[in-house]
């Protein structure tokens, strides 16, 4: 039963990683009650400092891919040709990405 419980505390930090990871990095910017809530959010647990470091290594390697690799992944990336503000107009693939990113980080676990 404490490997379940340890499970969903993951799973539940590994989500709002994803959420903060995706908020700070908002075009939308961020003002000082979010960095102040995601301080609050680090310090609260070490889970979460790392579920958030995974987030980041995760999207960093995403990232690292040649454009054509990207390519090869499937529709997020066939926007990959348009122009940066293009990209950044399209908060919602931020939001998919996110959820890759999730999942990605329970396969490693």
């Amino acid at each position: 039963m404490i490997q379940q419980s340890d499970s969903r505390k993951q799973g539940c930090a590994a989500r709002a990683a994803v959420y903060w990871y995706t908020r700070m990095h908002s075009r939308d910017g961020v003002d000082e009650a979010d960095r102040q809530a995601f301080a609050e959010w680090l310090a609260a647990d070490p889970e979460n400092g790392q579920q958030y470091q995974r987030v980041r290594d995760v999207w960093n390697a995403i990232r690292a891919l040649p454009k054509s690799r990207m390519l090869q992944l499937g529709s997020p990336w066939s926007l990959w040709g348009q122009s940066e503000d293009a990209l950044l107009r399209r908060s919602a693939w931020g939001y998919v990405l996110g959820l890759v990113c999730c999942a990605a980080v329970f396969f490693v676990l």
